[in-house]
């Protein structure tokens, strides 16, 4: 088996570039009724102007590289509306435009060819003007250009080593909790899986206020009620197949790349048929009520969308070996994506999404979810694949008809964190000097760092922002204090009583951070990052704990990891390949620990507290839960949940 790259950073030859438009919305003459309508007002008006753009100004800055294919019809440029700052009147739309070279280009001469754009964009004060082909009315300003580069949501260990990609959302590895186990658990405490608050200590008037508001939020929880028409969770995550995949085909697929024998992952549809008589909370999550009072299955639509209830999973094309499968597995770059361990067996972390659907839906029964596939079946993604899950949830979720939760268990491996750089830079030295020197240019120009990561703080700020945007439709239907939230997991890179700063996107001044906190303390885990960027910026709650026997500290503890719904096999810490030799996964459940469990916690008692009325929108939820438990000043707030 040809072994993979040793250094994953970004897709291969492979750019994007964030454009921002001005003008636009001076041309378009009718009032559009949705965020949606608007989109395709200015996608008619733009047409190819933004591709065409950046073509040209490849060729007068890069023309030993113009030999690059153009982009398919399924990679167009994806738009963004973007709420107006307070002393603007108008719009801003940022275009994102994903160009790859037809020729191999080392990932070196990428990086020297985006850090001379760079230049380019700092000398123009952040905004380079291009020409604008269609439209003179229409401004167009290159605002970044970055490497298509690669996130993760659930590596193997905090941290991961440069060559795995990096750290990511959890911080153990699953361990299987057993059937009778699970059986003794319901019949002692009905749900163990449930979560409950702690009465925080030297409570104030304030403090009561806000923590009673929190529990009758929580009192009021009504498994049995209708969808909540109001509030919406969207979580950006990994996914398992909605439906068993083709046995042959995956077994194909896995001696392609030396690892024959690998039994088919087991799909949610069977996953239903298999547990759900014992198992209350995937009955509950991926059910469907019949009128006759019946609970069946999860329906697999024609699209491949997997649909109950109350969850609805889109896979991303991308992935699918066979999209009617609903199966992610493919990648962008298969080699460069697959996590593998020992002699190359692949370590599928897909339950990834779903144990987190699992915590929101316990904490906010109602609440409407759609888990939005945007990490592949190893954990990983690009910002191609985080650019289409936010087209997705904007398309498909109309602005102002509900509030708008979006749980981010993942974050970047690189250009952030300064010192995983140093590091890399050190290894690279002697096998890539010409990589090792461009990654020093991260480091030692910091402007370039928070530049690579832009494009998806553009995300971010659009969603902490729709409210502003709700005034522009023609829509009577829509909520005033509609608005939205970006909630994303702080990483899980502390080791040695150190807790690194967080990463992006926690880190972005329109996200809130989560970090992990040890079960019944407010002290963070061994394995948290710090929450935000300020600290006092982010939130720290519940995270799980990892074994505390030393050397298995990568794996969840057995009695305090955060129990969940999984689905999966799980690996094995006493066999010769870990992930070769797995475990049979007999009850559908199990724990788990890290900055990604932690945030859905925050994501669901913000839903909650909308659904009960208990807050009116977005920002007094997060206020409230600030204000039950305030830290000391310069740390995080310091939610304190129990679960069980």
């Amino acid at each position: 088996m040809e072994a993979p790259p040793r250094y994953y950073l970004f897709a291969p030859g492979e750019i994007l570039f964030a454009v921002e438009v001005t003008g636009i919305t001076r041309l378009i003459k009718e009032r559009p009724r949705s965020y949606r309508e608007l989109l395709s007002m200015a996608e008619k008006l733009l047409y190819s102007s933004v591709e065409i753009s950046v073509r040209e100004l490849l060729e007068t800055r890069a023309r030993d590289y113009l030999d690059y294919e153009p982009a398919p019809a399924s990679s167009k440029p994806v738009l963004f509306f973007v709420p107006p700052p307070k002393d603007k009147a108008e719009l801003s739309v940022f275009s994102l435009a994903f160009l790859k070279f037809q020729k191999p280009i080392d990932d070196a001469r990428l990086l020297e060819l985006v850090y001379s754009l760079w230049e380019m964009i700092k000398e123009y004060r952040g905004k380079l003007p291009l020409r604008s082909p269609e439209h003179e009315e229409i401004g167009l300003h290159l605002t970044a250009a970055t490497p298509n580069w690669l996130l993760s949501g659930a590596p193997n260990e905090p941290p991961g080593p440069p060559d795995m990609g990096g750290g990511g959302g959890p911080g153990t590895r699953p361990v299987p909790v057993s059937f009778g186990t699970m059986q003794r658990g319901i019949a002692y405490s009905d749900t163990p899986w449930d979560f409950e608050i702690a009465q925080p200590h030297n409570i104030s008037a304030l403090r009561l206020d806000t923590y009673s508001r929190i529990q009758t939020a929580l009192k009021a929880r009504n498994p049995n009620g209708p969808p909540d028409r109001d509030v919406e969770v969207i979580i950006l995550d990994t996914a398992p197949p909605a439906a068993p995949p083709d046995a042959k085909l995956f077994d194909t697929m896995m001696s392609t790349y030396g690892c024959a024998g690998i039994a088919p992952p087991l799909s949610l549809t069977e996953a239903f048929d298999k547990w759900a008589d014992t198992h209350p909370l995937l009955k509950s999550l991926l059910g469907i009520r019949q009128p006759n009072g019946q609970i069946t299955g999860p329906q697999v639509a024609a699209d491949g969308s997997l649909r109950s209830d109350r969850l609805k999973i889109t896979y991303y094309p991308d992935y699918n070996a066979h999209p009617s499968d609903g199966w992610t597995i493919g990648s962008f770059d298969e080699k460069r994506t697959r996590k593998v361990d020992g002699d190359g067996y692949p370590h599928f972390v897909m339950d990834h999404g779903t144990f987190i659907a699992g915590i929101i839906h316990t904490l906010a029964p109602t609440a409407r979810l759609h888990l939005i596939e945007v990490l592949n079946a190893y954990g990983y993604c690009t910002f191609k694949a985080i650019a289409a899950g936010f087209d997705t949830l904007l398309r498909e979720h109309p602005i102002g008809h509900s509030h708008l939760i979006v749980n981010m268990s993942l974050m970047y491996t690189l250009p952030g964190d300064i010192q995983e750089l140093k590091n890399l830079m050190a290894e690279l030295e002697t096998t890539d000097h010409a990589l090792a020197v461009l990654l020093g240019r991260l480091i030692n120009d910091r402007s370039f760092a928070e530049n690579q990561v832009l494009p998806t703080e553009i995300f971010c700020h659009l969603i902490s922002e729709l409210s502003s945007l709700i005034e522009i439709f023609d829509d009577q239907q829509c909520i005033p204090a509609a608005g939205g939230a970006v909630i994303a997991a702080a990483g899980n890179d502390g080791q040695g009583g150190n807790h690194p700063e967080a990463r992006y996107p926690a880190a972005y001044a329109d996200t809130l951070g989560v970090a992990a906190l040890k079960s019944g303390s407010s002290q963070l885990a061994p394995y948290s990052n710090r929450a935000d960027q300020p600290y006092s910026e982010g939130i720290a709650v519940l995270g799980g704990d990892e074994n505390a026997t030393p050397g298995n500290e990568s794996w969840a503890d057995e009695q305090t990891g955060i129990l969940g719904l999984y689905i999966g096999d799980f690996p094995n810490p006493n066999g010769p390949n870990i992930f070769q030799n797995v475990i049979p996964n007999e009850s559908g459940w199990a724990r788990w620990s890290g900055t990604s469990f932690a945030t859905p916690i925050v994501s669901g008692l913000i839903a909650q507290l909308l659904i009960s009325g208990q807050a009116r929108d977005v920002k007094e939820a997060i206020a409230i839960l600030r204000a039950a438990f305030p830290e000391a000043a310069g740390a995080e707030d310091r939610l304190l949940v129990r679960q069980g």
